[in-house]
């Protein structure tokens, strides 16, 4: 399991998400110049976890797909710590 986290802060509370599983495939390789496009989706958002794909597009061929699954941890006020606490 990956221990990294993402810290967001939005209405003034601030939260963190620990990374349960990521998984990406390269498909193709984009060449130097083309444009990339890519977009993420939520596909569920259950209580405390998220589970998210994205697929990166060159021109409009898919070169790049991923998915993954995030806990959400405690919120806590702007400026806090997490002195102490066990991510």
């Amino acid at each position: 399991m990956t221990r990294s986290t993402i810290r967001t802060c939005r209405g003034g509370a601030c939260g963190a998400r620990a990374t349960i599983l990521t998984d990406s495939h390269f498909l193709a390789a984009a060449k130097a110049g083309q444009r990339l496009v890519a977009a993420a989706t939520q596909l569920r958002k259950v209580r405390e976890l998220s589970f998210k794909q994205s697929e990166v597009r060159a021109e409009g061929r898919q070169v790049t797909r991923a998915s993954g699954t995030w806990k959400y941890l405690a919120s806590r006020a702007p400026g806090a710590t997490n002195k102490g606490a066990v991510i």
